[in-house]
């Protein structure tokens, strides 16, 4: 469909994520929009959700000094996985991903989006940069919140797990804290309509100022390749170096001729 759009002279396309099933239909994705002269974006919205980008305030303040790593915890890397690679890079300023190291276990066979996904999975990766990030996915795997961003002199949670009847969307313990602190987030949250209406806004201005949308193809397509060089490592059991060569779903492959799952998925 993006395709498709691109194709009949579409100027933009604001697309669901995932991306696609395969690398190589996300690369054609991204290739044949920019071809054609068109906007192409994907719905990772969190990039403008308050708790995210007070995290990155924070980080970029200098709240927990230079950021080490970062850890974050989600049912699968596939449909879900999207978000929290995209959330590292944006924590990360962007930054190349110089390799993955990978494994998946597939047991029950669930699906997103039509996609097949793992049940349980392991990302470890390094940017350029040096940082370092960890995606651990599956029920009962949790790290005790959403994100956590690792600092020389702290560390920031997003969605931490806290006592029953708790919640805050974000908590900082850093240079100068005691203890844990939860900052004022009110200037970092969107205007009316939410982060998808400001994402959507943001690709309007950019439309007719000129500009690349913060939500744009390159972006996802970083994340996506992330999510594939995870199924990749786990298929050759090694790291894996950047860029991705294969095009395939690893996932799929490892499924479809046996070495992965059982005959009940």
């Amino acid at each position: 469909m993006v395709c498709a759009a691109a194709a009949a002279g579409a100027k933009a396309i604001h697309c669901e994520k995932p991306m696609a099933p395969t690398w190589g239909e996300a690369v054609h994705m991204a290739e044949t929009a920019r071809a054609a002269g068109a906007l192409l974006m994907f719905t990772h919205q969190r990039r403008f959700e308050g708790q995210f980008r007070a995290a990155r305030r924070l980080l970029r303040e200098g709240a927990i000094g230079d950021l080490v790593g970062m850890e974050c915890h989600c049912s699968n890397l596939f449909d879900w996985g999207t978000h929290w690679f995209d959330m590292m890079n944006f924590y990360n300023g962007d930054a190349d991903v110089q390799w993955v190291m990978g494994q998946i276990d597939l047991r029950e066979g669930k699906r997103a989006f039509g996609a097949l996904i793992e049940d349980h999975g392991l990302s470890h990766f390094r940017y350029g940069n040096g940082v370092w990030g960890l995606l651990v996915t599956g029920e009962g795997a949790g790290i005790g919140a959403a994100n956590r961003l690792i600092g020389t002199e702290g560390m920031i949670e997003v969605g931490p797990r806290l006592p029953e009847g708790q919640r805050v969307p974000v908590r900082v313990k850093g240079r100068g804290d005691a203890a844990w602190r939860v900052p004022d987030i009110v200037g970092d949250r969107p205007g009316p309509g939410g982060p998808v209406a400001a994402a959507t806004a943001d690709l309007l201005r950019c439309l007719q100022e000129g500009g690349e949308p913060e939500l744009a193809a390159p972006k996802a397509l970083r994340a996506t390749e992330m999510i594939f060089a995870t199924y990749e490592s786990a298929r050759r059991r090694a790291r894996v170096d950047l860029p991705l060569g294969t095009l395939d779903s690893p996932l799929v492959d490892l499924f479809e001729r046996g070495e992965i799952g059982s005959a009940g998925v």
